[in-house]
C-alpha cells in the first residue's frame, strides 16, 4: 500500500529546497570575478621635470612597495579597482602623494612630481650588515637579511624607512624596513625575511633611504 506525506513533511522539504537554492544564490553571488586594473606611472623632478630613479612607492590602500627604474618609471599590475594614494618618498626631496581612481581592465597614468628639499640638513646611513639564502622545500627561497642605521646627522629622526634591493638571476626584489625615534649618533639593528620564490640572491643592497625628523 503507498503512503501519502502529511502536508507537515511536504512543507519541510520545500522549506529545505528553498534554503538550499538560497545559499548556492549566495555562494554564487560572493564568488563572482574580482574587477583589477592597472597603474603606470613615472616620478619627475619638479620644474626640470627630468626622471628620478630609485625613489620609493607605496600605496594606500597597500599594494606592495615598488621602486622607479632608471627612466623614473613604475608599475603597478592587477590591484582591484577602486581608490589609491599612491605616495611617493625620495631622500633629498620632500615627499609627494597622488589621489588616482583604478578601473577593470584599464591603465592608470599617473606622473608625480617631487621638489627637492633644500632645508635638509640631517643624514641617515642604511648598510647590510650580513645576508643568506635560506631554501624551504624544494622550490621556495627565503633571504634573511640584517642591517644597521644610524643617525650621523646634527637632528634626531622621528621616523625611517629604508629599502633594500635583492638581485638574483632572473629578477629583482625589494623589501621596505621601518623604524622609528633614532636620536642623534644612535643606530638601530634590524633583521627581515624575504620570500624570493625559487631564485637564489645573488647580491643585497640598501637601494635609498627616507627619514623625517618633523613630527619631534
Amino acid at each position: 500500500m503507498t503512503r501519502s506525506l502529511s502536508p507537515r513533511v511536504l512543507l519541510g522539504a520545500f522549506l529545505c529546497t528553498a534554503a538550499v537554492l538560497l545559499t548556492a544564490g549566495c555562494d554564487e553571488e560572493v564568488l563572482g570575478p574580482t574587477l583589477r586594473g592597472s597603474i603606470e606611472g613615472q616620478v619627475r623632478t619638479f620644474g626640470s621635470n627630468a626622471p628620478i630613479a630609485g625613489a620609493s612607492v607605496t600605496t594606500s590602500p597597500a599594494t606592495g612597495a615598488f621602486v622607479t627604474d632608471g627612466d623614473g618609471a613604475f608599475a603597478l599590475r592587477e590591484v582591484d579597482s577602486g581608490a589609491y594614494n599612491i605616495s611617493v618618498r625620495k631622500d633629498g626631496f620632500q615627499t609627494n602623494t597622488l589621489p588616482v581612481a583604478v578601473r577593470d581592465g584599464e591603465i592608470t597614468p599617473a606622473t608625480i612630481f617631487l621638489e627637492e628639499d633644500a632645508d635638509r640638513t640631517e643624514e641617515v646611513n642604511a648598510e647590510i650588515v650580513n645576508w643568506t639564502n635560506r631554501a624551504e622545500g624544494n622550490d621556495s627561497t627565503f633571504v634573511d637579511v640584517e642591517y644597521r642605521v644610524r643617525n650621523v646627522g646634527t637632528a634626531d629622526i622621528s621616523a625611517y624607512e629604508v629599502y633594500v634591493r635583492i638581485e638574483t638571476a632572473g629578477t629583482s626584489f625589494f623589501q621596505e624596513a621601518r623604524g622609528e625615534m633614532l636620536p642623534v649618533s644612535q643606530a638601530d639593528v634590524g633583521t627581515f625575511s624575504k620570500f624570493i620564490r625559487g631564485e637564489t640572491a645573488q647580491s643585497v643592497a640598501v637601494d635609498d633611504v627616507w627619514f623625517d625628523s618633523t613630527g619631534l
